[in-house]
């Protein structure tokens, strides 16, 4: 069971987008909201150049990076009507691939020895984590 808004939200997506969580990260640095409900010019341009065309449909999704704090995702901020999901989404893993994945473990090694859990393939990490 999901315990947040969040959760409800990124559990829709995986189930009715699939591929989201392949999406660009929409950088900070581009300021995403017009502050009456539209996006941005330049918002809009790196859009169009950096998302897929089949994912640019009613409904669809955008993925922004946020300030530490602004993690809600919001309905209706995408240039298509959809939801503007906190980069924080891609931080977690999918619920789905951990119930297909085993949890990683050695013979006699702690939980704090393990190895970390594997990010799927393609999973994009916002440029803020990127650059440290």
């Amino acid at each position: 069971m999901s315990n947040t808004e969040n959760d409800v939200v990124e559990a829709w997506h995986d189930h009715g987008v699939p591929g989201w969580r392949e999406l660009p990260i929409i950088p900070a640095q581009i300021r995403v909201s017009d502050g009456s409900g539209g996006l941005t010019k330049i918002a809009r341009a790196w859009i169009a150049k950096h998302y897929p065309t089949h994912m640019q449909i009613p409904g669809a999704p955008i993925i922004t990076e946020r300030a530490r704090y602004a993690t809600r995702h919001v309905n209706g901020r995408s240039p298509w009507g959809g939801y503007d999901i906190a980069s924080v989404a891609l931080d977690r893993s999918d619920p789905e691939l951990e119930r297909l994945e085993p949890p990683p473990h050695r013979a006699g090694a702690t939980a704090l020895e393990a190895a970390p859990p594997r990010r799927p393939a393609g999973t994009h990490k916002s440029p803020a984590v990127l650059s440290r």
